[in-house]
C-alpha cells in the first residue's frame, strides 16, 4: 500500500513539475542604452555579445571606458581572437549585448515550501489511506519526497531567478558611431 502512495505522489509531482518547468522561461526585456550607461544596465550580470567577426564572447563587465570595455571573458568561440580572461573590446565591435541577472529568493522559496508543503501532504495522505504502513515505509516515502522536491524546486526556481535583457547601444550624440 505504501508503494502505490508513494507511486501515485510521485506521478503528481511529475506531472507538476514538468508542467512548471515548460511554462518557466527567462524574462527577457529589451533595452536600448547609451554606451556612458552601459556599465550600469549590465552591473551584476553575466553578459554574452557577438562580435562583429561572429566570435562569441561571455563573461563578467569590468569596466566601461570612452573607447572600450573591459570584461573578465570566461567562454570564447575563438580563442585566437579573444581569450579567456581579462579582455578590452573595442566600443566599435559592441552593438549589443545580452545580459543575465540572476537572484536567489525563488530558489530558497521552492526548496524550503516545496518540500515542506509535499511532506506534510505525503504524511497525511499515508496515514489516513492506509493505517497499517509501516514506519520505515512511510519515512521512507516522505524522506524521498523531501529530497526530490528540494531538489527540483530549487531548479524551477532558479529559471524564475533569472532576468533576461537584450541590451541595444545606441549612439549618444553626432561624433558617436
Amino acid at each position: 500500500m505504501a508503494r502505490t502512495a508513494f507511486r501515485n505522489i510521485l506521478t503528481i509531482l511529475t506531472l507538476a513539475l514538468v508542467g512548471v518547468d515548460v511554462g518557466v522561461a527567462a524574462e527577457r526585456r529589451a533595452q536600448q542604452v547609451a554606451w556612458s550607461d552601459v556599465h550600469s544596465a549590465v552591473a551584476g550580470a553575466k553578459i554574452k555579445m557577438v562580435l562583429p567577426s561572429g566570435t562569441e564572447i561571455q563573461g563578467r563587465l569590468l569596466e566601461v571606458g570612452p573607447e572600450a570595455l573591459t570584461m573578465d571573458v570566461t567562454k570564447t568561440s575563438n580563442s585566437k581572437e579573444i581569450g579567456k580572461g581579462k579582455a578590452s573590446i573595442p566600443r566599435a565591435s559592441v552593438s549589443a549585448i545580452d545580459a543575465r541577472k540572476c537572484g536567489i529568493k525563488w530558489r530558497l522559496a521552492l526548496s524550503i515550501g516545496l518540500p515542506a508543503g509535499l511532506v506534510g501532504a505525503a504524511g497525511a495522505a499515508i496515514n489516513t489511506q492506509s493505517p497499517t504502513v509501516k514506519g520505515q515505509d512511510a519515512a521512507g516515502v516522505i524522506l524521498g519526497i523531501g529530497a526530490g522536491s528540494a531538489v527540483a524546486g530549487y531548479f524551477v526556481g532558479k529559471q524564475l531567478d533569472c532576468r533576461d535583457t537584450d541590451i541595444t547601444v545606441i549612439p549618444e550624440g553626432p561624433g558617436d558611431r
